[in-house]
């Protein structure tokens, strides 16, 4: 066992071995299914006997796939266990994160913190005022303030957390929210990109059709011109600490964009579009 860093905890529906690579797509097909939490405690226990203390990473398709269960049956389960062990070990996982569901969640790691002695910097006044101003007025205010003040009132001894854990979810939500900003815009040059390409490529192999004129190759290469404006809108939007990829990614389609109406920059040119990058 102390050969091993960290242990799996392997909390997977009870589907049939022949179809255990294939759960998650049989979890669309068929009842959902997760372990018992018998079937999980006894695990634990294995885990216990065999003298592992530590992190354990429990597999997070069953949160995804029956989440009532989850909360209502193996979470107690797991909390009995651990408070008649002693705590020995330490849960991890990977979920996605809504932050009214976050609140709610860090409202009951408080509850059960209640009793727990904590090191670390005392909170400041300054640190509960930044806290305030920023997550008061966000998306999620009411949320935010709603889980400050409960527990403010039910574990004034626990503020220190109460405002670290408020700190955590809004770097959750920031960084959620710039990175689908990053997907979004890359998404929309990739597209248009692709449009180009197949429309351009239709003129390519039919030369017939520029010599009968250049005029939809034109409006494509305007249209071009509409649709990297608007990414660079959408690029002025996301915070400055996450714009460099998308710059990135941005200046390579453009080349390759313009890459696309090489083959017919002289017809353009005649009709007074010019090719030639300008400077940023």
């Amino acid at each position: 066992m102390p050969a091993f860093p960290r242990k799996f905890l392997l909390v997977y529906p009870s589907v049939p071995p022949d179809t255990y690579w294939s759960f998650k797509y049989a979890l669309h097909l068929i009842r959902r299914r997760l372990k018992s939490p018998g079937q999980v405690v006894a695990e634990l226990d294995a885990l216990y006997r065999l003298g592992w203390r530590g992190p354990v990473f429990v597999v997070d398709d069953n949160f995804i796939g029956n989440r009532r269960r989850v909360r209502t049956e193996l979470l107690p389960a797991l909390a009995r266990w651990q408070r008649r062990h002693g705590d020995p070990f330490r849960f991890f996982t990977e979920a996605s994160i809504k932050l009214a569901n976050y609140f709610t969640r860090c409202s009951r790691l408080l509850d059960n913190l209640a009793g727990a002695r904590f090191m670390g910097r005392a909170l400041r006044l300054d640190d509960l005022r930044t806290a305030l101003r920023r997550q008061s007025l966000s998306p999620y205010g009411f949320q935010y303030l709603r889980y400050l003040l409960r527990n403010l009132w039910k574990h004034p001894r626990l503020l220190a957390q109460t405002v670290k854990y408020g700190v955590v979810g809004h770097h959750y939500h920031v960084i959620t929210r710039e990175m689908l900003k990053y997907e979004h815009t890359t998404s929309h040059l990739d597209r248009v990109y692709a449009q180009l390409k197949v429309m351009l490529q239709a003129f390519e192999h039919n030369p017939d059709q520029v010599a009968h004129g250049v005029e939809p190759i034109a409006a494509a290469w305007r249209w071009s011109a509409v649709a990297l404006t608007e990414a660079q809108s959408r690029i002025e939007k996301i915070h400055v600490d996450f714009r460099a990829d998308v710059i990135y990614h941005y200046e390579t389609i453009t080349t390759r964009i313009r890459g696309l109406f090489t083959p017919f920059a002289s017809e353009l040119n005649r009709h007074g579009i010019d090719l030639t990058p300008t400077a940023a």
